[in-house]
């Protein structure tokens, strides 16, 4: 490696990854891995469920609703989720902090997402943002209660 003193590396003067040691990750950090993806898609598809059975009571009476617009936007607006790999690049003194950042960031895209699919006013819009956030605190209180 080229180390300069007092120099950063550049992308291209870092080691072959293959000469990493411990770069191969365990067995057992792929299971985390798995378990962490499965709590992930099953948050999704809770949050995603219990928008829809609360969009389809608020709109019982108009046929011509598309709930996969719904869906599609409830997946668009959680965008904001990338942030948490910057948790992984840099490190910070209160990751709790920042942590609740990117909620209320993804919290604030999922309500004007469904506000412009809804057309309507703050309360429905509110709603349905706040049954998909409810299933998804429930599944999270359920894995930090068995985990």
């Amino acid at each position: 490696s080229k180390a300069r003193a007092n120099e950063p590396l550049d992308w291209s003067e870092l080691e072959h990854p293959a000469q990493w040691p411990g770069y191969a990750p365990s067995l057992a950090a792929w299971r985390h891995f798995g378990v962490v993806l499965c709590v992930c898609a099953m948050q999704m598809a809770l949050y995603c469920g219990a928008a829809v059975v609360s969009a389809r009571l608020l709109f019982h009476r108009f046929p011509i609703v598309k709930y996969n617009y719904l869906v599609k936007c409830i997946i668009l607006s959680n965008f904001g989720r990338c942030f948490y790999v910057l948790m992984m690049i840099w490190d910070y003194d209160h990751p709790h902090t920042f942590d609740l950042l990117v909620d209320l960031f993804v919290f604030t895209s999922n309500f004007v997402a469904v506000r412009v699919w809804t057309g309507s006013g703050f309360v429905s819009s509110a709603t349905i943002v706040a049954a998909g956030w409810s299933a998804r605190w429930m599944v999270e209180a359920v894995v930090h209660a068995g985990g």
